[in-house]
């Protein structure tokens, strides 16, 4: 494989065999497949680790469904975080979200305090207090 691409590699590792059907003889084993891909890491492994818990596959098509299980926010192919919520995480927030707001408009509308009492009494005192203060600046 010195110089050599990896799918030159493969091509030469298989023998495509007669019939009009994709199967393919393995020359290293002799067993006859389909996916030359998929084989070809039973004899060369490839090394796909994931980058948060370091669980180490030999296909990346397996990384991919590790992620999508055991971390689903993380996308290894972006290798970034997306999609924080998932549709049916989104809207069951959104239909709490709405709960929530509904409740707080009805507790706000049923709670109505009476401060008229408590704010003429501290006005009263606030206008006694200012006009004394003046006069004895004067």
């Amino acid at each position: 494989m010195f110089g050599c691409s990896k799918a030159w590699h493969m091509r030469l590792t298989f023998e495509r065999l007669s019939g009009g059907c994709n199967l393919h003889r393995c020359k290293l084993c002799g067993k006859v497949v389909t996916h030359i891909r998929n084989h070809y890491h039973v004899h060369f492994p490839g090394r796909f680790e994931c980058p948060l818990c370091r669980a180490t596959y030999t296909r990346s098509d397996n990384l991919r469904t590790h992620c999508k299980f055991k971390h689903p926010m993380f996308n290894p192919d972006t290798r970034k975080f997306e999609n924080m919520l998932s549709p049916t995480m989104a809207s069951q927030a959104a239909a709490a979200a709405a709960a929530i707001s509904a409740a707080a408009a009805a507790a706000n509308s049923s709670f109505k305090p009476d401060f008229s009492s408590t704010a003429a009494a501290v006005a009263g005192s606030f206008k006694s207090e200012q006009f004394s203060s003046a006069a004895a600046a004067l």
